[in-house]
């Protein structure tokens, strides 16, 4: 934040726009920026925009405070995943778009670059202990890196700090690592005592929902479990990144889900899920990698004897990766 900061010094203008080097401003955008500036409230100091990595899609992605007052109440904090912190000024959020422009990384660039946020946050968290953004993003940033001691350390502290509101989306997401972190060392007892915390504070947040869901599939309580998967197969296609990611669009996940809907027997529902992740990120590698490793989960289902062939429909974009799926695996 600091080189960020510093440059904020240099602005001389009332209002200031952020983009960073793998960010477009579309027209239709950079048109509107004096009208929002003109008609902001005295208290509004920030507004959120939409990034969203194809013009194509009618799917808008993740959102960030993009254009912001030029005040000293408002400024940015972190070494990664850099917060603009803004004092009592409110944030507006509007239907503004920015294309992101950032290319795939290699699976050992990805590697890479957890190392060296997990370094520099482990670093920020000696320095500053009672910053939940630190916490948050070390737990994040761990869970990426199947790092689940990290994870699991940074998320219980990250629930010791003081409750604030403006923390109940990443409260939520630490919850759901908890669960996750159980089910994956196989501790039934830790996991039902995250499923109940978790379901206690955060009832309708859908991925805690999944993550319980899997506890009792595990388990074996079939019930329980169609009784908070379900209700996710509802769950509109652009709303999906909240179940999904964590404004981490991570293809995983889905696959996830989908072996999840696959053990309750909702195939249909699979399906489903795969045309919507697809409909949002059509013909990127990941998509092709997931949709295969998820198609061959669904054709081995039933003992592998009758490979159950998805049908398209009318949400699913690209011929070209289905079409290639049929044939590999049909």
């Amino acid at each position: 934040s600091a080189a960020r900061n510093n440059a904020l010094l240099k602005v001389s203008g009332d209002w200031v726009l952020w983009l960073d080097a793998d960010d477009i401003l579309l027209e239709e955008t950079g048109f509107k920026l004096r009208h929002l500036a003109a008609m902001a409230k005295w208290n509004t100091g920030l507004f959120k925009f939409y990034y969203t990595k194809s013009l194509n899609s009618n799917i808008l992605g993740i959102t960030r405070n993009s254009f912001f007052r030029r005040v000293p109440e408002i400024y940015f904090e972190g070494r990664v995943h850099e917060q603009l912190l803004h004092g009592n000024y409110n944030c507006k959020q509007t239907e503004l778009k920015i294309l992101h422009v950032s290319k795939e990384m290699t699976s050992e660039q990805k590697i890479n670059k957890n190392n060296f946020y997990l370094g520099l946050l482990k670093k920020e968290s000696i320095e500053t202990p009672n910053s939940h953004s630190v916490w948050f993003h070390l737990a994040m940033t761990a869970m990426d890196m199947g790092d689940y001691l990290e994870a699991e350390t940074a998320s219980k502290t990250f629930f010791q700090l003081p409750h604030q509101a403006e923390q109940i989306f990443r409260a939520a997401l630490c919850s759901a690592y908890l669960i996750e972190i159980y089910l994956e060392r196989n501790d039934r007892d830790l996991a039902e005592i995250a499923v109940r915390n978790g379901l206690k504070m955060f009832p309708s947040h859908p991925l805690v929902s999944l993550r319980a869901g899997e506890h009792y599939l595990a388990s074996g309580e079939l019930d329980r479990a169609k009784e908070l998967i379900y209700p996710l197969l509802e769950i509109k296609y652009e709303n999906l990144p909240d179940l999904c990611s964590s404004e981490l669009l991570s293809f995983w996940r889905y696959q996830r889900f989908a072996e999840t809907l696959v053990g309750l027997n909702s195939i249909d529902g699979a399906i489903e899920l795969l045309d919507s992740l697809n409909f949002r990120y059509p013909d990127t590698q990941s998509t092709v990698e997931t949709l295969e490793y998820c198609y061959m989960l669904l054709s081995k289902n039933k003992s592998g004897i009758n490979p159950i062939k998805p049908q398209q429909s009318k949400q699913f974009t690209s011929k070209r990766i289905y079409s290639m799926i049929l044939n590999k695996y049909y």
